[in-house]
């Protein structure tokens, strides 16, 4: 498997909306343990079970994020739920791949790629940019 830096959660990551960023930690820690998974050789269908416990979670928040961002009137909503549509077909994409045997580490550093895409850059700058939209907003 290619080397992959797993970036930690740290408050470099924190976007002031304490449930969110709860959920974004959550999220942290699952792609950690999927990688920590595909170093140890935890077997296939452990993988397969963390990916599949990651792209639950995933629905999860991103429906928490946009009651948020509906409920406050955040104006690049639909822009927003378009970027978690293309992240959630990416996730299944290749979380089929993975279910049909097609070769592992190939799919294994897509997804790893993916999660460090998404979590280092989604969260600061996207949902950043929501957050400030939300300070503002406040009464």
């Amino acid at each position: 498997m290619t080397e992959f830096s797993m970036t930690k959660w740290s408050d470099v990551y924190k976007i002031g909306i304490e449930i969110i960023d709860e959920q974004h930690k959550e999220f942290f820690r699952l792609a950690h343990h999927f990688f920590e998974d595909c170093l140890s050789d935890e077997g296939e269908e452990q993988v397969k079970s963390t990916l599949t416990a990651l792209g639950n979670y995933a629905e999860k928040h991103f429906r928490t994020e946009e009651a948020f961002m509906k409920e406050k009137g955040y104006p690049d909503l639909e822009a927003h739920k378009k970027l978690h549509a293309q992240f959630i077909k990416i996730y299944e994409t290749l979380h089929t791949s993975l279910k049909n045997n097609e070769p592992k580490e190939t799919i294994v550093n897509e997804t790893l790629a993916l999660l460090m895409d998404w979590l280092k850059e989604h969260i600061v700058n996207v949902d950043g940019d929501y957050a400030k939209f939300s300070k503002q907003s406040l009464p």
